[in-house]
């Protein structure tokens, strides 16, 4: 399993001062697990992954804001390797379909296009730290898979428009926050309903 998250040699030095081994990859598999969720973190909501995923250990508030650092470092990196893969297909899919303004694009185009096969090809860093069986349920795959077609169509819009710069895909983060995620070991508290709660009404919160 790869573990590079985006951090610099600094960083990861400094992360390794506050977590073992084991624990920094606790911490990373519950970032990837919760990049399914969302792709937005704001302060509060990494103190309480810290909270979930180390329930009894106590840390210093240098050592919170060595893994706020350390969380949002990962969550840029783990963004741009979305924006990245889905500008690599929507380059395709327009030269494919000749698209020439976002009018042309057909819906059931992109739905053809744009099966789970090509876009879990550059998303396996994440499908790598889920219990794949106990996640992917029916329900699961359709709404990530609406998900993945409205980023594409950003993209695509990006891609043919200049002016368009960093079209941003956090404001769809409402479509995937009711989802269950179960990681590969089973050992990490996703699913807390308190959370849940909590976190759709500080990303509600963010947007008003």
């Amino acid at each position: 399993m790869a573990h590079y998250d985006g951090l610099k040699t600094s960083d990861n030095e400094e992360r390794n001062m506050v977590l073992t081994q084991q624990e920094s990859m606790k911490f990373q598999t519950f970032l990837k697990c919760m990049f399914f969720r969302t792709r937005h973190l704001t302060k509060a909501i990494i103190l309480k992954c810290i909270k979930l995923c180390f329930s009894s250990k106590k840390f210093t508030h240098k050592d919170i804001t060595v893994l706020k650092v350390a969380a949002n470092a990962a969550f840029r990196f783990y963004r741009e390797a979305l924006r990245s893969g889905l500008r690599k297909i929507a380059e395709q899919f327009i030269e494919d379909f000749k698209i020439e303004d976002a009018s042309q694009i057909e819906q059931a185009d992109v739905k053809t296009y744009l099966q789970e096969e090509v876009w879990r090809s550059f998303l396996n860093r994440f499908y790598e730290a889920i219990n794949e069986e106990a996640t992917l349920t029916t329900e699961f795959k359709e709404v990530w898979q609406t998900f993945m077609s409205k980023c594409f169509l950003k993209m695509i819009e990006e891609t043919l428009d200049e002016d368009k710069k960093l079209i941003k895909i956090t404001d769809l983060k409402r479509i995937t926050l009711n989802c269950d995620i179960y990681d590969v070991r089973g050992i990490l508290n996703l699913n807390d309903a308190e959370f849940k709660v909590f976190l759709k009404k500080e990303l509600d919160d963010k947007v008003k």
